[in-house]
């Protein structure tokens, strides 16, 4: 695992640094001050040996065994890039809103009008591989 720290106040690049010394195979970078995204996705795949690059962000919750087709099928030479279809939950009905807005705006040729069944084509709307 590639951690690439931009610069955080959080110490979560801390908790990276206790994991590689409890010797789980982490490289941690720091960066000296915020780099942007770009910047730091690049300097992750650069450090990496592996055919295979996942990129991950600090808000993002993954359940076990989540990567396990994307790898299969980029292995497999099946696909070129592959990304994982993720939900969003917000707690509040306005951001809610917000959220299917967007997503109307990009799936309009699945949308009907009806958020419930919205929400239920755009997970049957991802191909499976």
């Amino acid at each position: 695992m590639i951690v690439v720290d931009n610069f955080s106040q959080d110490r979560s690049a801390d908790f990276f640094e206790e994991q590689k010394r409890a010797g789980h195979n982490i490289l941690v970078i720091r960066n000296p001050g915020n780099q942007c995204y770009p910047v730091s996705i690049n300097q992750g795949a650069k450090a990496g040996e592996s055919p295979v690059i996942g990129l991950l962000n600090n808000d993002i919750i993954v359940a076990p065994g989540w990567d396990k087709p994307l790898v299969e099928a980029l292995m497999e030479d099946r696909v070129p890039v592959a990304s994982p279809a993720g939900l969003e939950h917000f707690p509040d009905k306005e951001l809610e809103d917000i959220l299917f807005y967007r997503w109307r705006y990009i799936n309009r040729r699945v949308w009907d009008g009806n958020q419930g069944k919205n929400l239920e084509k755009k997970i049957s709307y991802v191909p499976r591989i």
